[in-house]
């Protein structure tokens, strides 16, 4: 069965082998069946897990599952236990919380991707919902496998097939008492509805469908594209008088999770904000709107055995010539508060605004530190430290990557 899933990720496998995911589990079927094939397969991964305490005793079994086996396969596990607000949409919240809590731990510990356990039964509930909302362009474009760094490498194996999985490999996990309630319209149509459609035997007319749908959202892809001043998965810079495009720039950011309803809030950024989405951000320049996923930066160890190097850190391409072979580390600037110079103790924010160091950028500039010591802050600023190890050899140097240069 394994064969089979390989066969239906085979274009994905060697990023996969190549990089971390970030696999998220609740402790039911899906996600454990998903969690237990990125196992078998030996794919880099951490997973996260979180309990909403909505279903206390169940909720908590479900916790201790997903512990054992990670304590079994010794591996990277973050659990999330958010407090519940009063009077709130629980679906809403809980969505919420759940990205919230992904996107998070793929930024701090620099996965590629979140990885979630969606499968062909998803697909026919999500074209159903959307069907009675009368949202018929997303029902039919189906859930996409791939985009803005989720991934659902099993989106069309069928349920019968997840059951034959969980019995040939005898894999533990946890029925979700809510599911078979029908206080929610994915319950409802799961129950009511479902059961009338041979779903299993039908998925490639339904993967017919998803894909012409598809193929209509990449041709106003190529629109957008043509419009931006550069554009790529992670970053994209539209002029702001290609604003006015407004069936494509409505469909690029509907693809970011910003509903058309909120496009006006997009058109009437002042110059200097920032709009917070799930995937990243978008800043609005007084030229561009800038849109760029959020950037997993994680502290770099330069090793003492380097005496040269040159590598990528975020947005910023550093090289380091050290002949003393100093033990180095490179982090974000924008968890530290202020840097200690000739000139006395200087706060780090001030600085990088005195400097016009634009305000897309300033989280993302690199501090190199010593033995706990701040020693300079990109190209921009130099400590008393750095000055006095510069006249044993010392040398950093640090540019932005193109295509960020553009926007200078």
């Amino acid at each position: 069965m394994l064969k089979s899933v390989i066969n239906h990720i085979n274009s994905d496998l060697d990023e996969l082998k190549n990089s971390i995911s970030l696999i998220a589990v609740s402790g039911g079927r899906d996600s454990m069946v998903l969690w237990h094939i990125f196992d078998q397969l030996q794919l880099p991964y951490i997973v996260a897990h979180i309990n909403y305490g909505l279903r206390g005793a169940e909720s908590n079994s479900e916790t201790e599952l997903v512990e054992q086996t990670a304590k079994l396969r010794k591996c990277k596990l973050y659990i999330h236990k958010p407090i519940k607000p009063i009077e709130t949409n629980i679906q809403t919240w809980a969505r919420s919380e759940r990205y919230a809590f992904f996107n998070k731990l793929r930024i701090e510990h620099g996965a590629h991707r979140i990885v979630t356990a969606h499968h062909l039964q998803d697909q026919w509930e999500h074209l159903f919902i959307y069907l009675h909302r009368n949202n018929i362009h997303t029902a039919f474009r189906g859930i996409v496998s791939n985009i803005n760094q989720i991934y659902r490498p099993l989106l069309y194996l069928s349920n019968s097939w997840m059951d034959e999985y969980v019995q040939s490999n005898q894999i533990e996990y946890k029925q979700d008492s809510s599911n078979q309630k029908t206080d929610y319209l994915r319950n409802k149509i799961r129950h009511w509805l479902l059961p009338f459609f041979p779903l299993d035997m039908d998925w490639q007319q339904l993967q017919q469908v998803n894909l012409d749908a598809q193929y209509m959202e990449q041709i106003l892809a190529r629109k957008f594209q043509k419009n931006c001043l550069y554009h790529s998965s992670q970053l994209w810079i539209l002029p702001l008088q290609n604003l006015q495009n407004t069936l494509t720039i409505q469909f690029a950011l509907r693809n970011l999770g910003i509903h058309s309803r909120q496009f006006q809030q997009v058109q009437s950024m002042q110059s200097g904000s920032t709009i917070q989405i799930a995937s990243g951000k978008l800043y609005r320049t007084q030229k561009h709107i800038v849109y760029h996923s959020q950037l997993p930066i994680k502290p770099e160890s330069i090793h003492t055995s380097q005496t040269v190097c040159e590598f990528e850190f975020g947005i910023f391409t550093i090289s380091i010539v050290n002949p003393e072979q100093i033990q180095l580390t490179i982090k974000s600037c924008s968890p530290l508060k202020s840097i200690s110079t000739s000139i006395g103790t200087q706060k780090i924010k001030e600085i990088l605004i005195n400097k016009k160091v634009p305000f897309y950028l300033r989280e993302y500039v690199p501090a190199i530190v010593w033995q706990e010591n701040l020693l300079c802050l990109s190209n921009i600023v130099n400590s008393t430290n750095y000055k006095a190890l510069q006249q044993n050899g010392l040398e950093i140097n640090c540019k932005v990557i193109h295509p960020y240069s553009l926007l200078f």
